[in-house]
């Protein structure tokens, strides 16, 4: 089994980090079987050489420590980068076609990924306000984990897609990803995700 590189964007925040390896298979041939997969489909996508992204390697460390290693190939697809979160679900609609080819498709993000509210929390000027920032950043990203459930788990894929286009109206969902890369992530793989289980 060999060891690849794989991205690590953690900066000084957690240098200890960068003495991580996750050793795993590398699968080129079946990278390009998703490419194409993606580009008959009408998905403008493009081949890259890279190391395997945070977004893969740590819930996969995490899955399979050194101890019970990981025995199947792994290949690694990005979404867009962009504001239109149509074009997301849909690609997360054609990854999750392949499923029926006999791949286990996992879609990795996070319901809440915001450094500003962090950043707002540990920037208040008292303890008190520190406790009632706190507060109000949970409370919104709690509002928002309901709605995100309520759109994933609907059986219907069309009403599935609704309910995910539905999301960026909400003031909770700005709040809970300022980011345009990191929103349109986890609602693609979101899409991945339930349509794998569900359809």
């Amino acid at each position: 089994m060999p060891k690849h590189d794989f991205v690590n964007d953690f900066h000084d925040t957690r240098t200890s980090v960068y003495e991580y390896d996750w050793p795993h298979h590398d699968a080129p041939d079946l990278a390009v079987q998703v490419w194409s997969h993606l580009v008959k489909a009408g998905i403008k996508a493009k081949r890259v050489e890279r190391g395997v992204d945070h977004g893969v390697w740590v819930p996969f460390k995490v899955m399979f420590p050194e101890e019970n290693p990981l025995d199947i190939p792994v290949v690694q697809v990005s979404t867009f980068h962009g504001y239109d979160l149509a074009s997301q679900i849909r690609l997360g609609e054609v990854v999750g076609a392949l499923r029926h080819e006999g791949y286990v498709i996992l879609g990795s993000g996070m319901a809440v990924h915001s450094f500003a509210s962090i950043d707002e929390i540990r920037s208040a000027p008292s303890e008190e306000k520190r406790e009632a920032t706190s507060a109000k950043v949970l409370a919104e990203s709690r509002a928002f984990d309901t709605h995100l459930r309520e759109a994933v788990t609907k059986r219907a894929a069309k009403e599935r897609r609704e309910g995910l286009l539905k999301l960026k109206e909400l003031y909770e969902f700005k709040r809970s990803h300022p980011t345009v890369e990191v929103r349109t992530v986890y609602l693609s793989s979101a899409t991945m995700y339930c349509y794998w289980i569900s359809n």
